[in-house]
């Protein structure tokens, strides 16, 4: 190499590495600088911590840095215009639809919020205390939630004659009568239907209705069967067989609305026993005898004036039956005579007491003397001792 050639290449080489030396020192000087300028910054996206180094400027820049695509309903603090400063903490919440109704009221709304109480609160929606909210305030937000906000009314329920105020949410009789568990029996009544709309001051009422069978025993009376016996005197009867009553037992459905009753329907009709029916032999047997006193035999149409008493068949010693057996709870109007005088089977009408049939005798009734039965002992004693007409009718 000759000495020119060696002078050449030191010149050109000094040269050579002083560029060197200046593009190193410059490149460190911008490396630098970029350091300088490079940001910490920390994003909760969504509840995700994520810590990033950025050079951007806003916020909008340092989140689309971070593959973070904002839409229009989301919400990021701070605004995505703010400057991203070096330690500045980002927060980004993606907004969810969510189908609400509020009072009968629908609408789609994009919210942020975290829960359906949070939600109702941000969008100004009130909740009264009788109002209801489904799902429950507490439950977390997803897409496509349907919020339901139902208004409390009040109205007045009469369940079995209690009534009571009560609120409720239900949009018809049969929902509130679900919504306070009541179970209707199978005849209960409800008033309005169960598919009546439920609005406030309504007053619903329930009949409770129950049906019980209910058996009545009842007597059934006796009859009297008069027979005519040749054998009798005329005037004269005989008890052949007492009588004695039946029992019959009828079966109803009775119907109650609440505990009290309010019709009953006959359902069958059975006779338990039967009755015996009394019989009595009447006498046709006529007897003609003479008068044997002074007295003349009463003939029909005249009036005899007569001493007259009374006695009642519960005096002490009574049988119950006259002298010619006749039943003196038969109801008949009877007089003791004398035979002699008015004959047994002679039909008369005495003052005071009537139409009467001479049927009976005594030991006291004697000559002009009649004795006057009553069915009580009052009324004989009313009677007392009187002189009383007498007309003989037969």
């Amino acid at each position: 190499m000759t000495p020119r050639l060696k002078s050449l290449l030191s010149h050109h080489g000094k040269k050579l590495i002083m560029g060197l030396l200046f593009i190193i020192i410059i490149s460190a000087s911008c490396l630098t600088a970029y350091a300088a300028t490079t940001k910490n910054i920390t994003i909760d996206a969504n509840g995700k911590t994520i810590q990033a180094s950025t050079h951007g400027k806003t916020v909008a820049d340092v989140l689309k840095e971070n593959g973070i695509t904002v839409k229009p309903h989301d919400a990021v603090t701070p605004s995505l215009s703010s400057l991203a400063k070096d330690g500045t903490s980002i927060k980004w919440l993606p907004a969810i639809q969510v189908e609400v109704n509020h009072y009968g009221k629908t609408e789609n709304l994009w919210t942020t919020a975290k829960n359906v109480g949070d939600f109702l609160s941000q969008e100004g929606m009130t909740v009264a205390p009788h109002d209801t909210v489904s799902p429950s305030p507490d439950t977390p937000l997803t897409e496509d939630l349907i919020i339901q906000v139902k208004k409390g009314i009040q109205v007045t329920l009469n369940v079995g004659g209690k009534a009571q105020d009560v609120w409720t949410t239900s949009k018809s009789v049969q929902e509130l009568l679900d919504q306070q568990n009541i179970t209707l029996g199978s005849k209960d009544k409800v008033k309005p239907s169960l598919d009546s709309i439920v609005v406030e001051g309504s007053h619903i009422l329930v009949t409770r209705v129950t049906t019980k069978k209910k058996v009545v025993k009842k007597s059934v009376d006796y009859k009297v069967i008069n027979k005519n016996d040749s054998s009798l005197k005329k005037g004269q009867s005989r008890v052949l067989r007492e009588g004695e009553n039946g029992e019959q037992a009828k079966t109803y459905e009775v119907t109650y609305e609440n505990g009290k009753e309010v019709k009953r329907d006959l359902i069958k009709t059975e006779l338990i026993k039967s009755p015996t029916n009394k019989i009595v032999a009447n006498g046709t047997k006529v007897v003609q005898r003479a008068v044997s006193t002074s007295r003349s035999l009463a003939s029909s149409g005249k009036t005899i004036e007569m001493v007259s008493t009374a006695y009642s068949s519960d005096c002490k010693g009574c049988s119950g039956h006259t002298a010619s057996g006749v039943s003196l709870h038969s109801g008949a109007k009877v007089i003791a005579v004398d035979p002699r005088v008015i004959p047994l089977g002679t039909k008369v009408y005495v003052e005071g007491y009537g139409y009467a049939v001479a049927g009976d005798t005594g030991g006291a009734i004697k000559g002009n003397r009649i004795d006057i039965y009553f069915s009580s002992h009052s009324e004989a004693k009313n009677w007392g001792y009187r002189r009383v007409q007498v007309r003989v009718l037969n």
